[in-house]
């Protein structure tokens, strides 16, 4: 069995911010001079090394440890050197909470930027859960030089509405906003590290408790207090931007949705849990599967979550590499107004 080391890396969101990126690296160890080398530049060694690059990007109040049960697998069951990188996006986990950005696609979509250009990657494989899909899936279709796969796990593009809604949205998003800042709002406290895992696995978007507890390792923090008697408290509670929990921007309207979907130019692995918030046989979801050039669809054991299902996360990982292997990366042009390569599309 390979080994593999993990290093969490801090880049600045952009040039001469004090707000960073973060993202957890795991990688196939080296001799000791080489990692010793690596951890010193924070870029663990020369990317130029490794024969597959994997950027994955998590789903809404979650966190790069969503891949814990995921990136190892990868790592040791790769046939060569892998790298794989799990990004925190903004205002989650370890990345900066920055009122200066824009917590949404586009914002979400230069976290990504930051942390592929910091790696050099020219190409890569790219994994998105839920949100992070939605965010992969616009990179694939801006950026397709750059992609060579994408594995969408319960995510099948940009949710999307009726232009008259968004007005709607973004009253509620400042109202609701408003009204916490004139209330003081604070977020919830829990007694122990155990405490906020329960509640996260109880949420309203579910997480198996055993992925709930790698979530809260890298998402919860300590906050201390004293009662009125002098006694130190010490309680938890999750390091995600409050902000985040206020009406969602990110909807968009069909015809972008659609184009966004049509634009992916590499092939897609669709993985779905049984028990999912996707429905196979809905109509939209079967226009939107019909928009995807070439693409597998794989349902797996789990929820929304199915990733970070013990059962389930194996049989992901295997999937994962068999489709890297089976579909070579074809050239692929970059202008959306030629004629893109394609290869036969799976049976759904």
């Amino acid at each position: 069995m390979t080994d593999f080391h993990v290093a969490d890396i801090f880049v600045p969101a952009a040039p001469g911010s004090s707000d960073t990126v973060a993202a957890k690296v795991a990688q196939v160890s080296f001799d000791r001079k080489t990692h010793a080398n690596a951890c010193i530049n924070a870029r663990w060694g020369n990317i130029q090394e490794f024969d597959q690059e994997f950027v994955a990007c998590h789903g809404w109040l979650d966190n790069a440890a969503t891949y814990n049960f995921i990136a190892p697998l990868v790592i040791r069951n790769h046939p060569g050197k892998a790298i794989f990188v799990a990004i925190d996006f903004s205002g989650h986990g370890l990345s900066s909470h920055s009122q200066e950005r824009y917590f949404g696609p586009t914002g979400y979509l230069s976290d990504v930027k930051v942390i592929v250009d910091h790696f050099a990657l020219e190409t890569f494989v790219a994994v998105g859960h839920s949100m992070g899909g939605v965010i992969l899936t616009n990179f694939c279709t801006i950026f397709p030089e750059r992609v060579t796969h994408f594995i969408s796990i319960e995510i099948l593009g940009q949710a999307d509405a009726p232009p008259s809604r968004f007005p709607v949205q973004l009253r509620a998003h400042y109202d609701t906003r408003d009204r916490r800042l004139a209330n003081g709002s604070t977020k919830p406290r829990y007694a122990s590290l155990e405490a906020a895992a329960i509640a996260r696995s109880q949420a309203k978007l579910s997480v198996p408790l055993e992925g709930a507890r790698e979530l809260a390792e890298r998402g919860v923090e300590p906050v201390f207090t004293r009662t009125e008697s002098g006694v130190r408290l010490i309680e938890y509670t999750w390091r995600t931007d409050m902000a985040l929990t206020l009406s969602w921007l990110g909807e968009t309207t069909k015809e972008v949705a659609m184009t966004m979907l049509r634009g992916i130019q590499c092939p897609v692995l669709f993985v779905f849990g049984e028990d999912g918030n996707i429905d196979l046989t809905a109509p939209k979801i079967q226009e939107r599967l019909a928009a995807v050039k070439t693409k597998e669809v794989l349902e797996v054991k789990g929820g929304h979550h199915p990733h970070l299902d013990h059962d389930s996360a194996p049989v992901i990982v295997d999937h994962i590499l068999r489709f890297v292997r089976e579909y070579s990366a074809p050239t692929r042009m970059i202008s959306f107004d030629t004629q893109r390569v394609t290869m036969p599309t799976s049976k759904l």
